[in-house]
Formats: structure tokens, sequence, C-alpha cells
């Protein structure tokens, strides 16, 4: 009967231990790197915080992003009356397209305007974005409804009673609510940028 060499038993026995071996030092790896990842991945909270210092503007960008925006929106307002116009047989265009295109124009400006006072603001930097976001947000709400007045063409003005909307009617206390908010708005924040402004006036 022929017997194996006792040197090839014995690495065969050293071989047969270093398997369960390697497996736990595989799995203690794979531990390992699960913690690292876990460790160098952002959490969910940190990357929306992240992203919310990326997009937050402050007064000053919100001025001149809106006045982007308006003056776009004059553009593209100011082909779309010229389009009216020439399929017109009087050559007019619908009245709230003409008051989008003129409007969208003037809030263009009228939010630079705004932004020269920001500096002025007597106001801390969320009050100052307050102060100059009211009016901006009033101004696209206005310029909004001047231009689903053009889509429609529902009305010549929106202040006569019955005040059309499409189809349906609205009440004339809504109408007259919101125009209320945006003079409290526009004049409320603008005043405040101005009174900045006024107070510097002192220290020349």
């Amino acid at each position: 009967m022929l017997t194996r060499p006792h040197f090839l038993i014995n690495e065969n026995l050293r071989a047969t231990r270093r398997v369960p071996e390697a497996r736990a030092d595989a799995r203690r790896d794979r531990a390992d790197d699960a913690e690292t990842n876990r460790q160098f991945r952002p959490s969910a909270p940190t990357i929306a915080q992240n992203l919310g210092r990326k997009i937050r503007l402050n007064a000053e960008q919100l001025c001149l992003l809106a006045a982007g925006i308006f003056f776009s929106s004059g553009l593209l307002t100011g082909w779309w009356k010229y389009r009216c116009i020439a399929a017109s047989a009087q050559a007019v265009a619908p009245v709230y397209v003409d008051i989008a295109h003129r409007t969208s124009l003037m809030y263009a400006f009228s939010a630079v305007l705004l932004r020269e006072f920001v500096p002025y603001s007597p106001l801390s930097e969320t009050g100052t974005l307050w102060a100059a976001g009211l009016p901006l947000l009033f101004f696209a709400l206005a310029i909004s409804m001047y231009i689903v007045h053009g889509i429609l063409r529902d009305t010549d003005n929106q202040m006569r009673a019955p005040h059309r909307l499409g189809p349906l009617t609205l009440p004339g206390a809504a109408i007259h609510a919101f125009m209320w908010a945006l003079a409290v708005a526009e004049i409320g924040g603008f005043a405040v940028l101005f009174y900045g402004f006024a107070s510097s006036l002192r220290n020349i």
C-alpha cells in the first residue's frame, strides 16, 4: 500500500486551515469597505443643506434675476404683439398682449432700480430680501395675469365687472383684495429701501 509523503499531508492540512481564515479576512475587508463608504458618503440632509446654500440668492441677485426674466418676457411678448398685429385686419394687437409687452419692459427696469437701493437697506439680509422680493413677486403676478388675458382674449379691462377669466367670473372682492395686497407690497417694500437711502444722506 502506497502512502503519501508526510510533507504533502502537512501542506494539505495547512491549506485546509487557510480557507476559513481567508474567508474571514474577506468578510472583514468587505465590512471595512462598507464602513469607509458610510463615512465618506454625504447624508441626505447634508446634500440638501449644501444645495440650499448654493441656490440661495441675496436681494441684489434676486433683483437682477427678476430683471432678466421680465426683460425676456418683454422681448417675447413684443414678438407676440407683432404677430398679432400682422394677423389683424386693423393692424392692432389685443389689449392685454400690448399691456403684457409694455409692462414686462417697465418692470424689468423697475427691478434694476430696486437693486440700486438694496445696499442702503436698514434691514437685515433676510429683511432686505423680503423688502425687494415682495414687489418683484407682484410684478411677476401682474405680468402673468396680463399674459393669461392676452392668450384667452376674454376682456379688455380686467377691472370692469364682470371680472372675466376665461369661462370663469371672479368675485370683485378678490380682485380688489389682490390690488390692495399689491399696493402694500410694492409701495411698502420700496419705501423701506428708499428710507434706508434717505437716512444715509444725513451722513454726507
